[in-house]
């Protein structure tokens, strides 16, 4: 069953600190101040003026929340699915593929974790130290699907591994049943 990347109305978590001059910038226009007030922090900008107007600059960003799960070490990532946009969790590191969906019992929002290599790789994946059964997506550099593997977890030791025929350059981890097609072309908007 896919769910569609939704974006619940509460309160994100953790909300970045007000820098102290946002806030005086905010007093100051509260008490009433004739003076013009524009502070600027890395992100959001914010311009605020004394005139029954309060404007946002072209350059903020909205704040939505979403849930991360237990992939909060993760950088969140946007890709495409035969047209449809997905978020995922990046593991481009030995440390953070090596570590992938273990011992997660919660994605969130995420559809699931992505795998990415410089260039083809030949590898194999196993189900050690997971807790839930994972749904595999084996991607070529062009990102054609090479191959597609359903596993479930595995307490023996050692577990089976599983190493697709042909070289691949992205592996798409999702909770199993989480995707129905289309899962092709991967893409990853720039």
């Amino acid at each position: 069953m896919t769910r569609p990347i939704t974006f619940p109305r509460k309160s994100p978590k953790p909300w970045p600190k007000i820098s102290s001059s946002l806030f005086l910038g905010l007093l100051l226009v509260a008490c009433g101040s004739a003076a013009a007030v524009t502070t600027s922090t890395a992100n959001p900008v914010i311009t605020t003026t004394t005139a029954p107007e309060t404007r946002q600059s072209p350059t903020t960003t909205l704040r939505i929340a979403f849930d991360r799960g237990e992939l909060t070490d993760f950088e969140p990532v946007e890709i495409d699915l035969g047209g449809t946009l997905h978020w995922v969790a990046l593991a481009d590191t030995d440390a953070e593929r090596a570590k992938g969906l273990m011992n997660i019992g919660d994605v969130g929002d995420f559809t699931g974790m992505l795998f990415t290599w410089e260039e083809e790789v030949s590898a194999g994946f196993w189900m050690k130290g997971t807790v839930m059964p994972l749904d595999l997506y084996f991607y070529s550099a062009q990102g054609a699907l090479v191959d597609q593997v359903s596993l479930v977890p595995c307490s023996a030791d050692p577990c089976p591994v599983h190493t697709p025929e042909t070289p691949f350059q992205w592996v798409l981890e999702t909770p199993a049943g989480n995707l129905v097609p289309p899962i092709e072309p991967l893409t990853i908007p720039a």
